[in-house]
């Protein structure tokens, strides 16, 4: 009996050890993967995002696709083109359900068509990043997490590359995202808010375990990436949400596709009239408050 239970208590000690060097290799892995991913000037790829909302005994699902590239040419400029096709499910049922939408970012204009409508916006990107803090670098590192939220974690061989799994343990890894968005926008998370969007009752929500999955070549450089989670609000609301990430590459492009018709795009409000054209019709018709705003003196 006691060399059964030495046999027995040396297989488990075996397994441990083996359960913990695959652990830090696999975070090992994934910090150089991450690092190398860092350091890109370019990158495009495909994504996915399948949401499902149960509230009250009632389901819905929304997904949501496109493409998105971006180059990087400082800390403080870059040029980004994203394309997003959106089906809101029953959400938009009287309107079709889905909807599409393209925005594109460059020389520190941004450029929004969505429902036939074509809009620029003048967002210089340094001034932005400035006010908030924020650099290439730092977010980037919004995708790092502690080892020690570590639940399950391996490696395994899959298409003459690798791949990286990671079992998340879900509220310390919001936890710690939490922190690292104040920190970098530095601006305090509302929890309250957050919870009554749902529940009604502040900060009652509860985050399952996050599947975390990167899929990397034989050189280990990144190619896709999958997540899936879920919270729960109070006891009648859930949401699982599933992100995928496709056909990743890095710094194999040096223009960004962009559209031919972007001097076409218009500023919001630039099609309201002058009060002062239409004169004629009366002092009734423009109050003394008229703004030139996107609206323009419509009281609502």
């Amino acid at each position: 009996m006691k060399r059964i239970f030495c046999f027995v208590f040396a297989v488990l000690l075996g397994a441990l050890t083996f359960t913990s060097c695959l652990a830090e290799d696999a975070y090992g892995l994934y910090t150089t993967v991450m690092d190398s991913t860092r350091d890109a000037s370019a990158a495009e790829g495909s994504f996915e995002v399948k949401a499902n909302v149960t509230a009250g005994g009632m389901s819905v699902g929304m997904t949501f696709d496109g493409n998105v590239q971006y180059i990087v040419h400082s800390e403080t400029d870059l040029d980004m083109a994203l394309n997003l096709h959106m089906n809101l499910g029953s959400l938009l049922a009287g309107a079709g359900g889905d909807q599409e939408m393209s925005i594109y970012y460059v020389d520190g204009w941004q450029y929004t068509s969505s429902a036939n409508q074509k809009v620029k916006t003048e967002m210089p990107l340094d001034e932005l990043l400035k006010e908030q803090d924020l650099s290439k670098n730092s977010a980037f590192d919004m995708f790092k997490f502690d080892p020690s939220i570590i639940v399950d974690s391996g490696t395994s061989k899959i298409d003459g590359g690798k791949k990286i799994f990671f079992e998340l343990d879900g509220e310390k890894a919001f936890a710690s995202l939490k922190e690292r968005y104040e920190e970098a926008l530095d601006t305090e998370l509302d929890m309250d808010d957050i919870g009554s969007l749902f529940s009604g009752v502040a900060g009652d929500f509860k985050l399952g375990n996050i599947q975390y999955t990167l899929f990397i070549d034989k050189d280990n450089i990144l190619y896709g990436a999958s997540a899936l989670c879920s919270v729960e609000f109070g006891e009648d609301y859930a949401v699982e949400v599933e992100f995928n990430l496709n056909d990743l590459s890095f710094d194999s492009f040096t223009e960004i596709d962009l559209p031919d018709d972007l001097d076409e795009y218009s500023e919001p409000g630039s099609w309201i009239v002058d009060p002062d054209d239409y004169s004629g019709l009366g002092e009734s018709y423009f109050d003394d408050d008229y703004d030139d705003d996107l609206f323009g003196n419509m009281n609502f």
